[in-house]
């Protein structure tokens, strides 16, 4: 079996002088199971479908979906990232970005593109026998998907891997919190600051590899807890 794992650059391991200290290894590792991780970073909810459909799958692998920001997105076959915050990514046409979301980006254009390909991503996953888990990275979104059920999210979709290493979560600008700004109580600041200094520097915007440890824990420990349920509802069955 064949851990595969998709999505931006949390899931890359981006800033880390070695990627194979990212989470997906680690928590790869742990369960003894090889590790392909597809992530790309900078990209988009819709461009796992691209990152999917070059993977190559055996029944019964596992996919894991790391879900990035809703203000992302990506246009097939343009080669070209679209985001609200990436301004000066060498990856995103900086003209066509700002007409994106000038002209054609809304919430509900949001909201029905990833719903939409959260689905099909699902709907691949059944039709290669392949078991799907997904979960949100360092922003929480919800999304009106048709297929997905409880039992397909690793984390509640209230809450994101993020959680486990950050105090403050970024849900109005998508950005990952790592200095003090204007709209941050004094409160919670003093709380978030020494978790970035922990768990982020020296990257900008990344966790360092203690941080990757943390998320691993995180992931691992409900990992576990899914084949212990998956266990006891077999018996239940005989």
């Amino acid at each position: 079996m064949t851990h595969h794992w998709f999505g931006g650059s949390w899931v890359y391991g981006d800033e880390l002088e070695d990627t194979k200290l990212a989470y997906p290894y680690i928590v790869s590792k742990y369960f003894d199971v090889e590790c392909k991780n597809h992530a790309v970073n900078a990209s988009s909810i819709q461009h796992m479908l691209i990152q999917f459909k070059q993977a190559i799958f055996e029944p019964g692998d596992t996919a894991f979906f790391g879900l990035t920001s809703e203000d992302r997105n990506y246009v097939y076959d343009t080669h070209l990232y679209y985001s609200a915050n990436l301004l000066k990514d060498y990856r995103i046409d900086l003209e066509l970005n700002k007409h994106w979301y000038k002209y054609f980006d809304s919430p509900q254009q949001r909201q029905h593109s990833i719903a939409s390909t959260l689905d099909l991503l699902k709907a691949y996953c059944v039709a290669l026998d392949v078991t799907p888990y997904f979960y949100n990275t360092f922003t929480v979104s919800s999304y009106n998907c048709l297929l997905l059920e409880n039992k397909d999210w690793l984390i509640d979709p209230a809450e994101c891997l993020a959680n486990e290493i950050l105090h403050i979560i970024d849900n109005d600008y998508y950005d990952v919190v790592t200095k003090d700004q204007h709209w941050i109580k004094e409160s919670d600041w003093r709380i978030h600051e020494p978790l970035v200094h922990k768990y982020i520097r020296p990257n900008y915007a990344h966790p360092n590899s203690l941080g990757h440890q943390m998320l691993s824990k995180k992931l691992i420990n409900l990992y576990s807890e899914l084949g212990a349920l998956k266990y006891s509802n077999k018996l239940e069955d005989r």
